[in-house]
């Protein structure tokens, strides 16, 4: 009887349209992915571990792409599954199935198993999709290597049908027992969504075993796997079922079976229990009593605006009350509210290093937590609040009622917006919960207000106004909301395919980060304006919705046009008009400043630059080039623009046996990504041998506000320009005298950063009203700077390059006369002097000479008195100083204002280690006429950075610059039993916020 039960509900969904539109759908996702990963899109960033030599259709690149898509199916195994049973009560034959002469076991078993081989045919299409990709013609043939059937089909052995049987059960038994198909659509959009989150907000190197168990999915389990395969590995070797990932096969199909226990435990085969009713009272002509006749009263309606003004709170307190009393959303607020405190406790990561719960963390992880369920009830009680009176079957009724449409409409809406306050309320309350757990008492009301009432609420309710339009147009609840979790999953896929604009990416704008050194700048201007942007078409939605609203039982398209038409009436007209010319004038400006001011670049535009940089100049390579010698350098912050002037000296020395006649340099500040070169002015490269060049003051050359004017760099007579591209930052140059060896020259440089108007995404945060980083790539690099070239073989490939070259070998002499850190010089003498605005700290390399005021400016002149490799950075910010003494040692901890959580523990790992290196290593002694001078442990909260995302929505932050401070410790004597390092050097590497707890220990320095 199984089998008769499986066959007929195979036979009836293989007659059904849906399950071949499902069967090409995925089909095409495969070929598209999989096609993608092969380079036939140059303008798309996919990499399923397809990247450097892996080949696309490899065994691990299969595993990863049909794995990829079919995750992404998980709604239709929700649908599939849970419709399984749920089918026969809303066709109303359970009676039928009921009374039949058949068991439970018979029903249950036949009903999944063939919901089960339905999605086999369905997502088989996967496989087949990728395979015909890879015969494609616009796909690499480098990228393509021999057919392995067997690679095809085990992804599916290994991982897609463990899965469809861990979350068919799933689905199943919330749609058999519970007998609705709201349970069911939710936990699919929780598990698709927060499976996907949950694996962005990972960053562990590495997966441990507890992690690889509790993959579900197994995704984790095969990462450990094959996390050290080599690329020959990938490309030839099957993924094996047996270790880590057989257990987690194992455990999760016994959850299933007991998952599958449990239904068929609990299933009942009949009618629910209905209770004992009353016996009702016999009403007969003897013991009826005549009701006294009362005068009804008149009834004088009302159809003013106030009337309906009234109407609309009335109902939208209605709505808003019977959502929240609904059981399901107090367990989704619960669910909820629990995952915001264990993620923003740090429980999902508990091997992570242990930091304070600052405001900012609570919001980024906490919040980050809740956004799964907030996006969840958006998604499910739009659909409940649009369908609740067809659903009870009291829809005619209401839409009968003299009552305006807006006001219909526009209740369900207010209620829906109302629900997203107390959402943000639960994230503020997890946050609040987890502080005062941990003792931490610095609440920053006003962040938790900014960011939760001005940015998440604002884009929950944008939100809300286009799932309730989808619920609108499509007119039917479960596909309204399947359309929100695909216009969510494009919100994913789209930047990895070339569309990374938040122009035309609907609710959507940059992201952002928090700093305690500069609050949300310079988020604020973009943030801004792409909110009101989507925030004004988010209110055109909703007039459009109201003019769609279905009110009645007509769901002809025809119709339902027709009547949108006939209530235009002029205030919708007016609104619909202010709402086009606001969101044309606001999408103007932005893409004035987006786009004007500041180029827009995708991922593979970048790309494209690095690899034209290498296509041009790399020939200049092994072009002989003098070596940095001494720096004496001059930046001038102007923090309240965001700019700087950097110019000096640099003294060049020719090392090599050869006179050099060209000198080549490049101005590409590697930290960013990168930086728009119309921001970059060269004002000046001269080479000259003259021993007191004038430098030109660059600073009376600052660019208005507007549009860059590029102009070529002032030159030194005789030297003759060969190659200037400032759109690449590269600069060739002739002399007129050649360089001999040992020779020296001087290069006088000037250049201007500038910041205009607001980028799309990826801002400069070196540059900041507080809290400036600035590296010693800002200044000219002499030479080629390999650096700039890409790396990975397949972005290299795209962009028609040759597979990167390995790292040069011991036996390679000519690479050992390269510095490790920079190319361009050795040891260098420093000098730097910096003016920033007089609240303001500047911090260079060296020892503190002068320090003063003077036209409004502060200055502060540093110097080092030994050597120091090219890798220096200069820091400025409203610091605040702590200062003690280790006996004649001057000990200083620059800090933020506000930040004083480790700053004894700091100070006493300061005077251990010199205490603990004074004793086993050298004393500190003192040489005639020089000081030992400061030792300044820079405690120092910088924007964070952030990099550019390629196939995810999530946020990810770059790595913290490590604060170089070199100190000299003068040389030993001769008669010292023990040797030390001329320069040892204290480095610490300063997270951004929140304040990590830091922990210094001294180190030996032999």
């Amino acid at each position: 009887m199984v089998l008769n039960i499986l066959s007929f509900e195979f036979r009836q969904r293989l007659g059904r349209l849906s399950t071949y539109v499902y069967f090409l759908v995925f089909a095409g996702l495969g070929c598209l992915f999989a096609a993608v990963a092969g380079g036939a899109i140059p303008e798309a960033s996919v990499d399923f571990g397809t990247g450097g030599k892996v080949l696309v259709n490899s065994p691990f690149a299969l595993n990863n792409i049909i794995s990829f898509v079919t995750f992404f199916g998980i709604v239709i195994t929700a649908a599939i599954a849970g419709q399984a049973t749920y089918q026969d009560v809303h066709n109303n034959s359970t009676s039928f199935f009921y009374t039949a002469p058949i068991t439970k076991f018979d029903y249950l078993a036949g009903r999944y198993l063939g919901a089960l081989a339905i999605q086999l045919v369905i997502f088989a299409g996967v496989g087949l999709g990728a395979w015909i990709a890879t015969h494609l013609p616009a796909i690499d043939p480098t990228r393509i290597g021999p057919q392995n059937i067997a690679a095809y089909l085990q992804p599916y052995f290994i991982l897609v049908i463990p899965n469809l049987i861990f979350v068919t059960a799933i689905f199943f038994g919330l749609g058999a027992l519970g007998r609705k198909m709201l349970p069911v659509y939710a936990a699919s959009a929780i598990l698709l969504i927060g499976y996907f989150v949950a694996a962005q907000l990972s960053t562990d190197l590495t997966i441990s075993v507890p992690a690889a168990l509790a993959d579900p999915l197994g995704a984790n389990a095969i990462q450990r796997i094959t996390q050290y395969w080599t690329a020959f590995e990938r490309n030839t070797r099957l993924i094996p079922l047996a270790g880590i990932l057989l257990l987690n096969r194992l455990l999760w199909l016994g959850l299933g079976a007991a998952i599958l226990a449990i239904t068929y435990a609990k299933f009942r085969f009949s009618y629910p229990e209905q209770g004992q009713k009353k016996r009702k009272r016999v009403v007969t002509d003897d013991n009826v009593i005549a009701a006294p006749q009362r005068a009804l009263p008149i009834a004088h309606p009302v159809f003013s605006a106030g009337a309906s003004l009234r109407q609309f709170v009335s109902l939208a307190q209605i709505q808003f009350t019977e959502t929240v009393k609904n059981v399901f959303f107090g367990v989704l607020l619960l669910a909820g509210g629990l995952f915001a405190i264990f993620s923003a406790s740090g429980i999902n990561n508990p091997l992570a290093t242990p930091t304070y719960p600052v405001t900012a963390r609570m919001l980024e992880d906490g919040g980050g937590g809740f956004f799964i369920f907030a996006l969840a009830i958006i998604i499910f009680y739009a659909g409940e609040l649009a369908w609740r009176e067809r659903d009870a079957q009291l829809n005619q009724i209401v839409d009968a009622l003299p009552m305006q449409r807006w006001v219909l409409f526009a209740s369900k809406l207010a209620a829906l917006m109302l629900i997203q306050v107390l959402l943000v309320m639960v994230i503020w309350a997890a946050g609040l919960i987890v502080q005062i757990t941990h003792g931490y008492h610095q609440f920053e009301l006003g962040v938790y207000f900014k960011e939760l009432f001005g940015i998440r609420l604002i884009r929950f309710w944008i939100l809300c106004a286009f799932a309730l339009l989808v619920q609108t147009i499509v007119n039917h609840k479960y596909l309204g909301h399947f359309v929100v979790v695909l216009y969510f999953v494009s919100t994913i896929a789209l930047p990895a395919l070339g569309f990374q604009h938040y122009l035309y990416r609907f609710g959507q704008a940059p992201p952002f980060t928090y700093s305690d050194f500069n609050g949300f700048s310079p988020f604020v201007r973009p943030l801004f304006w792409f909110q009101l942007y989507w925030g004004i078409a988010a209110v055109a939605l909703a007039i459009v919705s109201s003019l769609l609203w279905v009110r009645g039982t007509e769901s002809n398209w025809r119709v339902r046009l027709q009547l949108a038409a006939a209530r235009l009436t002029t205030p919708a007209v007016a609104g619909l008009t202010a709402c086009l010319l606001l969101f044309v004038g606001v999408g103007g400006y932005i893409l004035y400043n987006t786009d004007v001011l500041n180029p827009y670049r995708t991922t593979f535009r970048v790309d494209d630059a690095r690899a034209q940089y290498e296509k041009k100049y790399r020939q200049y390579k092994d072009l002989p080039q003098p070596k940095i010698t001494d720096v004496n350098t001059q930046v001038d912050l102007y923090p309240e623009r965001r700019s700087a002037v950097i110019k000096g000296t640099m003294m060049l020395e020719n090392k090599t046996s050869t006179d050099i006649d060209r000198v080549a340099f490049t101005v590409w500040p590697m930290d960013l990504i990168p930086v728009p070169m119309p921001h970059i002015q060269v004002r000046e490269l001269a080479l000259s041998d003259s021993q007191t060049p004038v430098v030109q003051d660059a600073a009376d050359n600052l660019n208005p506000q507007g549009l860059p004017k590029p102009a070529p760099p002032r030159l030194a007579d005789g030297q003759t320009p060969l190659i200037q591209d400032p759109e690449l930052g590269f600069y060739l140059y002739h002399l007129s005298t050649p360089l001999p060896p040992q020779g020296r020259i001087r290069l006088e440089f000037a250049l201007e950063y500038d910041n205009y108007g607001f980028e799309n995404s990826n801002p400069n945060t070196d540059l900041s009203h507080n809290g400036t980083y600035i590296g010693e790539r800002y200044s000219p690099f002499i030479g080629y700077a390999p650096d700039i070239e890409l790396t990975d073989d397949s972005t290299r490939h795209k962009h028609g390059l040759q597979k990167t070259k390995r790292m040069p070998t011991l036996e390679d002499v000519a690479a050992r006369n390269e510095n490790m850190a920079n190319t361009d010089a050795d040891w260098i003498n420093f000098e730097g002097t910096v003016s920033t605005s007089p609240d303001q700290i500047a911090i260079f390399p060296g020892y503190l000479q002068k320090e003063w005021v003077q036209d409004g400016r502060r200055y502060f002149h540093y110097k080092m008195d030994a050597p120091i490799l090219d890798l220096y950075s200069l820091n400025s910010g409203r610091y605040s100083v702590r200062r003690d003494k280790w006996k004649d040692v001057n000990l200083e901890i620059y800090y933020h204002p506000g930040h004083e959580f480790d700053l004894d523990r700091m100070m006493d790992g300061m005077k251990s280690s010199l205490e603990y290196c004074s004793t086993n290593i050298s004393a500190v002694v003192r040489e005639v006429g020089i000081g030992i001078g400061i030792l300044k442990a820079i405690v120092v909260v910088l924007q964070s950075k952030l990099q550019s995302a390629s196939s995810s929505s999530r946020v990810t932050r770059r790595s913290p610059h490590p604060m170089r401070i070199p100190f000299h410790f003068p040389r030993r004597s001769a008669s010292s039993p023990m040797l030390i390092s001329r320069r040892p050097t204290l480095s610490i590497s300063l997270f951004t916020s929140p304040p990590m707890k830091l922990r210094i220990s001294g180190g030996r320095t032999r």
